[in-house]
């Protein structure tokens, strides 16, 4: 399936804003990986990628395990089973965030490291038009249930347990990661 314009430039600067909080060496899973998991295929050293989405086909592809599932509320892992979780561009999808973070807190090892990012309101109008010119996917877009400040992150991440937590904006305003550790 061919991508819109835009998608594999806004996925590329989302990695690359977070890449360096991802150890070599890691069990990595990322939530919402997309049906090729571009992202997971972009890291090297780890010790096991595993990509979760309800989109994919479930399969081994280059070295990466592919999980078929929506995530509602429970992430299919087991608990202290990795070393970092990634949900780029997802938590604004999901139907129950919160718990879905609580729940990342419960899979991630000792010291793992949660790592997401997610638009901001000021992204509205520019996804629109993207979307109206063609350069864009209007169901992304129209699949986005929540937008969530800095403190809302910051308050959500600290009440599922985590701590160090360090939430900055990106990309002119428009979007924000959050880097949290068990």
């Amino acid at each position: 399936m061919k991508e819109e314009f835009f998608i594999p430039i806004l996925r590329d600067l989302r990695a690359s804003v977070i890449r360096k909080y991802i150890k070599k060496g890691s069990i990595i899973a990322d939530i919402g990986c997309g049906t090729e998991a571009q992202f997971l295929k972009t890291l090297d050293g780890m010790k096991e990628r595993i990509g979760i989405d309800m989109k994919l086909t479930a399969r081994k592809i280059r070295g990466i395990k592919l999980v078929k599932r929506k995530i509602a509320k429970k992430i299919p892992l087991k608990s202290n089973s990795v070393g970092c979780i990634t949900m780029l561009a997802v938590l604004e999808h999901l139907d129950h965030p919160v718990d879905v973070i609580k729940d990342s807190y419960r899979v991630l090892r000792d010291n793992g490291v949660l790592i997401l990012t997610t638009p901001s309101k000021f992204s509205i109008p520019i996804v629109w038009t993207l979307a109206n010119l063609g350069l864009s996917t209007p169901e992304e877009f129209y699949e986005h249930k929540y937008y969530f400040t800095k403190n809302q992150l910051k308050k959500i991440l600290e009440d599922a347990g985590f701590r160090n937590i360090k939430v900055k904006r990106f990309q002119l305003g428009l979007n924000k990661y959050a880097i949290a550790y068990k």
